[in-house]
């Protein structure tokens, strides 16, 4: 019995050395490389992924006058979920994700039999991400896997509050994406201007003062 919990040890312990010289990696690439999507899978694998269209939307601009998005934003990508964190990639074989989206406080949206899965903001609705599927079962298939990860990160919110964040015990492969999304987050594309946004800066051009 001893000498397997020696070697299961053993193991964790080189894991945890071999993500943590592709954590020291992608941190001195500035967030450029070292941290590929065979990285992210880790030896369980992602918790879920695949090809798929993302855009980040805002509330609807009905004019045309304010742009709405260049054919970039339609580009397919590759999607990677690895615990409360979706990584979006511009090909499964990119060197780092172009950026992260945390799932906490997020809502998952799915309409039946649609191919589109909406991610929105808890504090801010008019702010969104839209992730366009191959087929329904993906698109179903991801929106269950946002559900599930978005309930395990709260979870682990209130563990964190209640002062027991240190019994957590997290796999190194999702140490890592957690280092990954942490500096990724930071390099989300920008919200597009709102139809609201749009209109208080109408109004404050020609009534500045509110008169």
């Amino acid at each position: 019995m001893g000498g397997s919990e020696d070697v299961r040890k053993s193991g964790a312990s080189m894991r945890g050395s071999f993500f943590s010289k592709h954590r020291s990696s992608f941190l001195r690439s500035g967030g450029d490389r070292g941290a590929t999507v065979d990285l992210l899978r880790g030896t369980k694998g992602a918790d879920f992924e695949a090809p798929g269209l993302v855009r980040l939307e805002g509330e609807a601009v009905s004019c045309g006058c304010w742009g709405g998005g260049s054919s970039e934003d339609f580009k397919s990508r590759y999607i990677v979920i690895k615990g409360p964190f979706c990584f979006v990639f511009q090909n499964e074989t990119a060197s780092s994700p172009s950026y992260a989206i945390r799932l906490h406080h997020m809502s998952s949206e799915r309409d039946k039999g649609s191919r589109v899965v909406t991610l929105r903001e808890s504090i801010r609705t008019d702010a969104h991400f839209m992730i366009t599927l191959d087929s329904e079962d993906k698109a179903a298939e991801l929106h269950r896997t946002i559900r599930r990860m978005t309930a395990e990160a709260e979870t682990e919110d209130i563990r964190k509050r209640l002062g027991h964040g240190h019994l957590l015990n997290k796999r190194s492969s999702v140490r890592f994406a957690e280092a990954v999304a942490t500096q990724k987050t930071q390099d989300q594309p920008e919200v597009p201007v709102t139809t609201t946004e749009m209109l208080a800066t109408i109004n404050l051009s020609t009534d500045p003062y509110g008169l």
